[in-house]
């Protein structure tokens, strides 16, 4: 298989995982988007550099994060308020019919994730989102494994206490 279509099918594979991090991370759809255009850019770029599926996953994942982090650092950004950042979430109701209690739930969940501190937010959704665990996390994000380990205890904690229902995170 040659290199462009092995980039191709990186990017059929990993471009919605990567659209909804940057999602989490930036509030905005076409700045989600331009971000992971410009993850997959350098990909083009680094592409040899990476050795298994597994890392390039994890190396997609901290670029992405990278270029979020350096946009969302950016002086307009910066000073805008988590409520002002809080993107829409889209009615998916066909013909207009009453949303049942379940998808309040998961609107009201999501919308409760999204007002968390960034830090908390990431780790949450490579947790439950994309599945990884707390070890891989720490690999990902370049962080200790306690820390991984101490910010998803507090996320549920935030988010059980926000949510007023301390049993929804009882594992």
């Amino acid at each position: 298989m040659m290199q462009k279509e092995q980039i191709e099918e990186a990017v059929k594979q990993h471009s919605d995982m990567l659209y909804r991090i940057a999602l989490m991370r930036t509030g905005n759809v076409e700045e989600a988007q331009d971000m992971v255009q410009q993850t997959f850019l350098r990909l083009v770029e680094h592409y040899d550099e990476l050795d298994s599926e597994e890392h390039m996953k994890a190396w997609l994942i901290r670029v992405c994060c990278n270029h979020c982090y350096n946009l969302m650092k950016t002086p307009w950004k910066y000073k805008r308020t988590d409520e002002a950042m809080l993107p829409e979430i889209p009615d998916n109701s066909e013909s207009g019919e009453q949303k049942t209690l379940q998808k309040l739930q998961c609107e009201a969940l999501w919308r409760e994730v999204y007002r968390l501190p960034e830090k908390y937010r990431m780790v949450l959704h490579l947790q439950y989102m994309e599945e990884y665990s707390p070890g891989e996390i720490a690999d990902i994000l370049s962080l200790d494994y306690n820390t991984v380990c101490v910010r998803l205890n507090r996320a549920k904690r935030l988010l059980a206490k926000r949510l007023d229902k301390e049993e929804f995170w009882n594992e």
